[in-house]
């Protein structure tokens, strides 16, 4: 189909996301320090697998949410949060691959990227897209769950109004607290000042202690 109005059909996509399951959605357009420079033949094997190079040219990304029960998250950590990680994720990735079949009845390609599934980064689309900021413990944290919620991302050429980033005072708000890293178990979250990481000033989590 023709797009005479790319901020109509922004709000039309985003509509269809919700229809389809997500509790926030956000378009931003597509750089490419979003997309990861290769992608593993076999994920699960680790870095000793090939490394394929990864093209991905689309214009626009689609950001999408989903809340996670509170309630079972707080019993981390046991087998009821980790179940319901996992229905989140299943759940957002079955809302992204349907959001992306409908842009394609459209007549425009589209790709869905989720768990073990996905070409991008899905944390810097959300902030650009505006469904939050990047918080101290490495997770975008929104107005409405915190950082209780999965994402999952729709990259097209669909012509879309774009958002902005918002201000919700995440940033300020974990300059102070700290309680992340208080409590974190693994000592994984810095409880100093931000670092210079990738060309991005943030606080940089020690992913090998958080997975150990």
């Amino acid at each position: 189909i023709e797009v005479s109005d790319p901020a109509a059909m922004a709000g039309d996509i985003k509509e269809v996301a919700r229809f389809l399951g997500a509790h926030l959605a956000g378009i931003c357009k597509l750089d490419q320090y979003h997309v990861y420079p290769y992608r593993f033949a076999e994920p699960y094997k680790g870095p000793q697998t090939e490394k394929i190079p990864v093209e991905l040219k689309h214009s626009y990304a689609i950001s999408i949410g989903i809340k996670m029960d509170l309630q079972k998250i707080r019993s981390t950590p046991s087998y009821i949060d980790h179940a319901e990680v996992g229905r989140t994720y299943a759940a957002v990735a079955w809302t992204a691959c349907e959001l992306a079949a409908y842009i394609r009845e459209l007549g425009y390609p589209a790709r869905a990227h989720h768990t073990a599934n996905e070409l991008v980064c899905h944390v810097p689309i959300a902030v650009q897209a505006g469904l939050g900021e990047l918080g101290r413990n490495g997770i975008l944290v929104s107005s409405r769950f915190g950082p209780c919620l999965r994402l999952a991302t729709v990259t097209t050429d669909l012509p879309l109004a774009t958002d902005s980033p918002v201000n919700l005072g995440v940033d300020a708000f974990c300059a102070i607290c700290k309680k992340c890293a208080s409590n974190c178990p693994g000592r994984s979250i810095p409880s100093d000042g931000k670092g210079l990481y990738k060309g991005v000033e943030k606080w940089k989590i020690d992913q090998v202690a958080c997975v150990r």
